[in-house]
């Protein structure tokens, strides 16, 4: 199953988003593609892309969060990254971050959150792996006092992005 979504001239003319969900009828699985087109006739200067989950509406129930280097679980007595929040008072912090640098190697980065429901747990898993077009790509979890945030931050060397 497949849907697309595209928005043209984004900041400026020419610049199209989009987006492309695979959903795979026979596995509990799915692939999300995303792209910037650049037909501006203007050059980016370091253009980013921002990609992940905005927020785990079941943060009282996060159990795990992970990059490629490490799993992270709430720290003790905390059951839940909810509960670590509140009792922390912070507005946010980080929980974990994976730096990758292409231009002296590149690695794959990978966010892993795990949801424990009904003594079930639910783990989601998803991997990117740059590519020498970009200056500076990282994964990062940050906790929130009402909410968790995973994402992968691109940025471009060049004026042109695509997945």
């Amino acid at each position: 199953m497949l849907w697309r979504f595209w928005q043209d001239n984004v900041g400026r003319a020419g610049i199209t988003l989009g987006v492309e969900y695979t959903l795979m009828l026979e596995k509990p699985e799915f692939e999300i593609e995303y792209s910037i087109s650049n037909a501006s006739g203007d050059v980016l200067l370091r253009p980013f892309a921002m990609l992940g989950f905005p927020g785990f509406p079941k943060q009282d129930r996060t159990s795990a969060i992970g990059t490629a280097l490490d799993t992270r679980l709430p720290l003790r007595p905390h059951g839940s990254f909810w509960d670590e929040a509140r009792e922390d008072g912070r507005e946010e912090y980080l929980l974990l971050r994976h730096d990758v640098y292409p231009q002296t190697a590149i690695d794959t980065l990978r966010a892993v959150v795990s949801i424990v429901e009904q003594n079930r747990v639910f783990t989601l898993e998803s991997w990117f792996v740059p590519d020498d077009t970009y200056r500076h790509v990282f994964s990062a979890h940050t906790n929130k006092v009402d909410t968790s945030v995973a994402i992968y931050m691109l940025t471009s060397r060049t004026s042109t992005m695509a997945q």
